[in-house]
């Protein structure tokens, strides 16, 4: 019921495809962080590889499926926010989000749980939002077809933070 201040720039746009690179190059991202804009200056600061149109759209995505998480996602979730504040490595172990995730549940949430309710978190979780990848998901190991790699040998498998919540939970 009130009135578009953004009419005319959505009709000009209504149907047309924008192409948008899938990287900026490392002086666009250089020019980006200069920007007056805060967002577009804190995305191009926080993304890898000069992906800033993923992380603006991918974002929201992130805190949303955080809010709307199922409590053993969230547990999850939180538990790798915590780990990386407290210094730990991009790779999160499987075993340390497992087991430090019932410590942020109620004792009512806890006894809801399946016994495969480790699986269905993650699951949650690893869901890519808007181009990025999901709020914890899993890193794909670089080893050699046949080789034994390191997340095999240090207790399987490894998943990582998204940067964005990573950046919010510093809150």
């Amino acid at each position: 019921g009130h009135a578009d201040p953004h009419a005319q720039a959505r009709e000009l746009l209504s149907g047309q495809d924008i192409p948008v690179p899938v990287a900026f190059s490392q002086d666009q991202v250089r020019e980006l962080i200069r920007s007056e804009d805060p967002r577009l200056a804190q995305a191009a600061a926080a993304v890898a590889d000069g992906q800033v149109v993923q992380f603006l759209a991918g974002a929201p995505a992130l805190i949303a499926r955080y809010r709307n998480a199922p409590p053993a996602a969230r547990a999850i979730i939180d538990a790798a926010v915590d780990a990386r504040r407290l210094g730990h490595g991009l790779a999160l172990p499987r075993a340390l989000l497992a087991d430090a995730a019932p410590g942020y549940l109620t004792d009512d949430e806890w006894d809801a749980l399946g016994d495969d309710w480790v699986e269905q978190a993650i699951a949650y979780t690893s869901v890519p939002c808007n181009g990025v990848r999901g709020p914890v998901a899993p890193i794909r190991p670089r080893t050699a077809p046949g080789h034994v790699g390191r997340d095999a040998e240090a207790g399987g498998p490894r998943y990582r933070l998204a940067d964005y919540l990573e950046q919010a939970g510093r809150y």
